[in-house]
């Protein structure tokens, strides 16, 4: 009634779409998109009427389609100092707020 999918359909929709993105070289992010975008439908009627669905199904499928690389790190560098004190301080401000922070 609602339109709503079963989690098992929804994963295997999301399979089957990277599946056909990947063959075919559509990017999920922009090549992806529902009925309703072409006709004005309602179709598929949960992803119209929930937008955030529908954004939470397209990065599934991108994630799918090229996941992400747990061993591949993005450094972030905050400061350089010609003061090592002002580096330290800057340092122990960092991790007071949660981050991890190292001198180098």
């Amino acid at each position: 009634k609602t339109g709503k999918f079963s989690a098992v359909t929804e994963e295997a929709l999301a399979e089957l779409v990277a599946d056909i993105c990947k063959r075919r070289g559509f990017d999920p992010g922009k090549d992806v998109i529902r009925h309703y975008d072409v006709t004005g439908k309602k179709c598929p009627l949960w992803y119209v009427e929930h937008p955030e669905a529908w954004l939470t199904f397209r990065e599934r499928v991108k994630a799918l389609v090229d996941p992400p690389q747990p061993d591949k790190l993005y450094r972030v560098q905050v400061g350089a100092f010609g003061v090592k004190s002002n580096a330290e301080r800057l340092t122990e401000e960092l991790k007071n707020k949660g981050y991890s922070a190292i001198i180098v």
